[in-house]
């Protein structure tokens, strides 16, 4: 009889172990459908990006850009320093970017 309550007791702590697992992946897998396109939008739309100067622009653009990165919402990102542009691909494949300087209506 105390073997049967062993095995039962190892099977809940083994069905309650599964479960939290199974728990904590959904959380991740949750804090990974951050749309990288919004936030972005959010940042670059922002009053205060409007006011930053190129140099605060950049390490904003960078910093957002690493945080995205590290929560799994884009795969990767880089910087070209003579564009002064950023590239980045969002987890579904989409490409964007930030161009750090306005647009020169003469280059197009």
């Amino acid at each position: 009889m105390k073997k049967k309550r062993k095995i039962v007791l190892i099977l809940i702590i083994l069905i309650v172990v599964i479960c939290l697992l199974i728990v904590g992946y959904m959380s991740l897998e949750y804090n990974s459908n951050i749309d990288a396109n919004t936030e972005v939008n959010n940042l670059i739309n922002s009053s205060a990006y409007q006011e930053m100067t190129y140099s605060e622009r950049k390490d904003a653009c960078e910093k957002l850009l690493k945080e995205l990165k590290s929560k799994g919402a884009i795969k990767y990102y880089s910087y070209n320093e003579s564009d002064m542009l950023f590239s980045y691909e969002t987890k579904d494949g989409i490409l964007g970017g930030i161009k750090i300087q306005e647009w020169n209506p003469l280059f197009n």
